[in-house]
This record gives C-alpha cells, structure tokens and sequence, in this order.
C-alpha cells in the first residue's frame, strides 16, 4: 500500500505544477476627465498569479480616433513603488507594447518556479484622447472602466472618477464600487455632457461625414480612369486594338507569304513571344517530317512511350537541333521518352533552354521582329520600389487594424496581377483590353482601403500611404501591361496570330483546309491538343485511324481521308496517332524533366499562446 501513497503524493505535488490560474483581488481605478476631453487614467491592480505565468497583460479597446499614450508601469511592494523599463521582455520588471494597443510585463523569469498563490500590485498610468463623442449637439461619454476581456475575476473594484467643472451632467467626483466581477462584466459610464468652456473642446472625436470619407477613394478612381484612358489611347495608336486579319483573306498563297516564310519554331515563338514546349515539339515534328528522325509510339499499359531513331550523322545538323538530339539520344541512335525521364529525373531537363538562342538567331533576322519600342524600363522600376516601401510603411504604421489587413491584402494580390499583366502584354486582339480593367480592380480595392481607413481613423500617416500606393500599383500595372512592340511588329504577330486563329477553326471541322505538311506549324501555335481531338472526333474510325504510328509522311505521299482532304491529322508520326496517344508521348518529351524536390519535410513547427 505504500506505493499507492506515495503516488498519490507525487500526484499531489506535481499537479500545482500544471496549474495555472489569475484573478484580482482588487482594481482601483483614479481617472480625471480634463477640460479638453482627455481621460487620465490610473490602474492599481492586486494580482494573485498560481502557475508558469511570465507576467502581465492589459489590452485597450481604442475605438476610431482614439490614442493611447502609456505613461508608465509601476510595481508597488511594501510601500515603494518601482518603475519597470520599456523594452526587453525577457526580463523581470520590463513591460512593451505586444500590439498596437496591447501591453506586457515581466514578473517571472523563464527558469524560476512557477508562481503559487502569488500577489503582486501593479500600478498602470496612461492618457486616452478622443473618448468623447460628438452626439447631434451634445457630446457624450460612453466608457468601460474595466477589462471584461479577462479569465479571472476582479473581488474588488472601486472607481473615482473626477471630471473638469467645463463639463455639465456628471457629478464630479463619481464613486463606483462593485464585487466580484465576473469575466465579461463591465463598469461602463455612459454620460450625455455640455460643455461649458469657452470655444470647442480639442479632444472630442468627431466622425468624419460621408464626403469627406469619399474625396481619397473619388480622386483614386478618377486616376485609374486616366491612366486606363492614357494606356488605351497608347497602344490604340500603335495598333494593338486592330481586329485580326479576316479569316476569308487566309489562304494558301497568304500562309506562304506571311506564316510558311518562318520556320515553325520561330513562328510558334514569335506569334506569342514565348519559346516553350511547343516550340521543342516544332522541332521534333519538323525533323520527323524531314525524315531526319524516325518515330512511333508504344503503349506501357495506359502510358503511351515515344521511341525515336536518329536517321543522319548528329554533328551535321543546325545548332538548336544538334543539342536538342544530343540532349534527348544520349550518344545513342535511338532513345525513347521512359529512358530520357530515369535519365534526368536526379536533374531535372528543360529542352526550351537548348534551343532559345538558335530560335532567337532565326528571328533576329526577321525585320519586323527587331523593330521595337522604347521600354518603360526606369518608370517600371520607380513605381515597383514605391509600391514595396508605401505598402511597408502602411502595414507598420497599422499594426493589424482592419484597414492594415485590407491593405497588406493588396499588396499579396498586385504580385499575382502584375504576373497576369505580364501574360496580358503579349497577347494580340482584345484581350489586351483587361489590364486597364485590371488597374481598375487593384484601385478599387486600394479607394476601399482608404475609405475604411478613414472611418477606422487610423492615421492619415497610413490614408494617405494607401492612397499613393494604391496609385502606384495601379501606375504600375499599367506600365507593364503596356506592349513592347511597334506598330510594325504588332502587325506582324496579329498576321500569325490570324493564322493561327484559321488552324483552330479548320480544326473543328471533319474535312479541314490543311495540309501534314503544315503540322509542325500547328504544334508550333499550341494546336497539338486541338489536332489530337480532332483525331478522335473525325479520323478516329478510318483505317488510317486502326494503324500503328509511323514516321511522318508529307501529304504528297500520304493517303487521302475519305472526304478527299490531305490532311490525315499528320501524317502519322504524332498527331496522326492521337488515337494511342502519341501526341501526348511527344509532350512529355517536349514539356521536359521537373528537377526533384530540394526537400521533403522540415523538422520543428511553429505556433504557441498564452503569457
């Protein structure tokens, strides 16, 4: 049985150790209310501390327009009262703010044992301006003596309230005691006044009126429509709203002449200033078709593996086609895309990389391509760095208010804007038009921070911070969303553009105006989807549709469909077998190898609470 004691012991001696509670034993509250309508307030609080508490806490419910100035924090002990120090709360008898309208003291070394029944006197000095509000034409005061906001009962409360002979409707001094408040309970003196002195009291909040709410946000939007219209008016003049060429004017002759002149790669690069996938996937179509390289498809289960042949001596290719093949064949003559992935999967592959210079080299030497505008390089540059230091210097300034989250919300979303006015820029028609719709949104949002802003009252440090640089993002996505290119390049890319606009609506028909020839060109523009469905829709039940994939035929060779088009859906090497997925195969090849993940966890975590 003396185990059973024993235990019950250590469970006796060890549970005050997990122990943790709070209350006051008293809060005496002495607080004057001056002429001008300033509280000055004095808190002496008795806390009794039972467990690992670190110190003390004590959070101000300032509404709009109010300030907090936090004279000092005393300890009181045997009499003598110590003054504790701003600043580092690691140590005892330290205090600082924890929020804007939150302070902390130190009572407790982290190392000490925790506290047991401990009661300590503190003393809280502060001065709150505003608290008085102006009622139609009286002015009132509505306010809680206490802090409901609290997990332990206050056993004693008294207040003293003295109030300047300025202010008629309240006795003076007013005396309030009460007896064990309970969390949430409140000593709230709700006062209607008049004010007696001579001219207006400076201290009484006045909610700013609807107008004057609104001139920050009216003048933001008016902004945004200038700079929307500025940004319009720009790049109408260089063309870039222009309607596409018609569809009825393409023709075989009109592709020669402005698309079949390019190489398709540099077609596919230059129709949306982007060397990706479907460039690399140019290529391999073009070699396939120039029977540079043999191809088919094999099915590993519900995987489709491209297997390719090298046909010619590697070192006699171009430049861009050299590295691609010897990039993907690994000194063989053939390859296939399960032995290139387990080759760089430790890696990582990125085949546009290879060939970036050969297609820049090819439309380098294209008259329209090199023709461009002036960049906007430096007022891109200003505006940038003046978004990041206003938004900075706003959130700080807010310290987690409604309107500072609002604000920091902003900011994270211009980065993801200014991702899609990037996109935007290079895209030819009217969907050029949504980045001065886009600067409309981020300004509108900006104009409803400022107007919370300036209900909330939070400064107009941080109103007028919004309002610049809600005017500087928008400034800036303007700016970037604006082309590059002149009037004579635009017309060049809206000529490519039309065509592949005329590939994609051929696509859509069972006996489309096109040629295998011409199906690296429709890799090349981001077609090899469309090509694949147009396969299964159209080609899928001819007996060309039941053979196996094979090298890349031209149409003069090729066999007819039965509608007697020349189009097969290419011939056979890749889109030909979009039945067994070999356009897809080709993808994978084309898309590249993803590098590894640098990591796959991290230790430790992060969170907590309490003081």
């Amino acid at each position: 049985m003396r185990w059973k004691f024993a235990a019950v012991a250590v469970a006796l001696s060890v549970c005050p150790l997990f122990a943790k509670s709070l209350y006051w034993s008293s809060l005496g509250v002495s607080a004057r209310l001056d002429a001008k309508g300033r509280l000055t307030v004095s808190e002496r609080q008795s806390m009794v501390f039972d467990g690992d508490w670190n110190g003390g806490e004590r959070s101000f419910n300032l509404r709009p327009g109010q300030q907090l100035d936090v004279v000092r924090i005393s300890r009181v002990e045997k009499g003598q009262t110590i003054v504790l120090t701003r600043g580092d709360l690691s140590k005892v008898d330290h205090w600082d703010f924890s929020g804007p309208a939150t302070v902390r003291w130190r009572s407790r070394r982290a190392t000490d044992p925790p506290f047991h029944d401990q009661h300590i006197n503190y003393q809280i000095d502060y001065l709150l301006s505003n608290i008085l509000d102006q009622s139609g034409a009286g002015i009132r005061l509505n306010h809680d003596f206490s802090f409901p906001d609290r997990s332990g009962v206050i056993q004693n409360f008294s207040l003293r309230l003295m109030v300047d002979p300025v202010w008629k409707g309240i006795e003076s001094p007013l005396v309030i005691r009460r007896q064990n408040l309970r969390p949430g309970d409140t000593v709230i003196v709700d006062r209607e006044l008049t004010y007696a002195g001579a001219g207006a009291p400076t201290g009484v909040h006045v909610a700013p009126t609807t107008a004057e709410r609104a001139v920050l946000p009216g003048v933001m939007l008016l902004a945004g429509i200038v700079l929307s219209w500025s940004f319009y008016r720009g790049e109408r003049q260089k063309g870039r709203f222009d309607p596409l060429p018609p569809l009825s004017i393409i023709d075989d002759h009109w592709l020669e002449a402005n698309v079949f002149r390019l190489s398709p790669e540099a077609a596919g690069a230059a129709w949306d200033e982007t060397i990706g996938a479907a460039e690399v996937g140019a290529i391999l179509a073009r070699m396939a078709q120039e029977k540079k390289i043999t191809t088919w498809t094999v099915q590993d289960g519900n995987k489709p593996i491209l297997h390719m042949k090298l046909n010619v001596d590697w070192s006699t290719l171009p430049d861009g086609e050299q590295k691609l093949v010897e990039a993907l064949f690994l000194g063989k003559t053939e390859t296939d895309t399960k032995r290139i992935a387990d080759h760089y999967k430790s890696s990582g592959f990125s085949p546009e990389h290879l060939i970036r210079d050969w297609v820049n080299g090819q439309l380098a030497n294209v008259p329209q391509w090199s023709d461009r505008a002036p960049a906007a390089g430096l007022g891109v540059t200003l505006c940038a760095v003046a978004a990041v230091l206003l938004s900075i210097a706003g959130v700080n300034s807010t310290r987690g208010t409604a309107s500072g989250i609002l604000f920091a919300a902003i900011f994270a979303a211009v980065f993801g804007i200014g991702l899609a006015a990037l996109a935007l820029r290079k895209r030819m028609g009217r969907g050029a038009l949504a980045a001065p719709v886009v600067a409309l949104v981020v300004l509108a949002i900006a104009a409803t921070s400022c107007w919370v802003a300036v209900a909330d009252e939070v400064s107009w440090f941080f109103t007028i911070t919004a309002f610049l640089d809600g005017l500087a993002m928008a400034a800036l996505i303007v700016l970037v969303s604006r082309t590059r290119d002149s009037a004579v390049k635009l017309a060049f890319r809206r000529q490519l553009a039309a065509a592949r606009r005329f590939f994609e609506s051929q696509l859509r028909t069972p006996t489309p105006h096109l040629r295998d020839e011409w199906y690296p060109y429709l890799i090349a523009m981001g077609l090899g989807t469309n090509v694949d469905h147009w396969f299964h829709s159209f080609a899928g039940g001819s007996a060309f549709g039941r053979t196996a994939a094979s090298d890349f035929t031209s149409s003069s060779s090729s066999s007819s469909t039965s509608s007697g088009s020349s189009w097969t859906g290419g011939g056979g090497a890749f889109g030909g077998a979009g039945a067994s997925g070999a356009w897809a195969a080709m993808s994978t090849v084309a898309s590249g190898v993803s590098s590894p993940s640098s990591s796959g966890g991290s230790s430790g975590g992060g969170g907590g609470g309490g003081w």
